[in-house]
């Protein structure tokens, strides 16, 4: 008699067509699934978020700042080239010429092809 069979009662080849394989397998698997889950949810919710702000605000600023150096040393400079150089996204560029331009620090004189950058404040 094979070890299976003397485990389960039967042969290895009724265990494997048999329609009930895997019904007693997990059984117990997953009765205490949950049990924990939420206990410490939240726990360091927003523990990180200050100095996660102020990294964010201090990297958006640097950037801001050296967008403003590169538009002194060439007005015409465009976003493209500037992600390039600041190895970022064009849109996060986008995003920091709209910061600008919302607080009246630069404007944009003339069209997109043959425009130029103004610092302004």
């Amino acid at each position: 008699m094979l070890l299976v069979e003397q485990l389960y009662g039967k042969t290895p080849n009724d265990i494997l067509h048999n329609a009930d394989v895997g019904m007693d397998v997990g059984k117990d698997v997953g009765k205490d699934v949950g049990k924990d889950v939420g206990k410490d949810v939240g726990k360091d919710v927003g523990k990180d978020d200050a100095l996660l702000s102020k990294e964010s605000l201090k990297s958006s600023m640097t950037r801001r700042n050296a967008i403003l150096d590169l538009i002194r040393s060439n007005p015409s400079i465009t976003i493209p080239e500037i992600a390039i150089i600041q190895k970022v996204s064009a849109r996060t560029i986008e995003r920091d010429f709209d910061w600008l331009k919302d607080r009246g620090i630069i404007v944009r004189e003339g069209s997109r092809s043959d425009g130029r950058w103004i610092i302004v404040g």
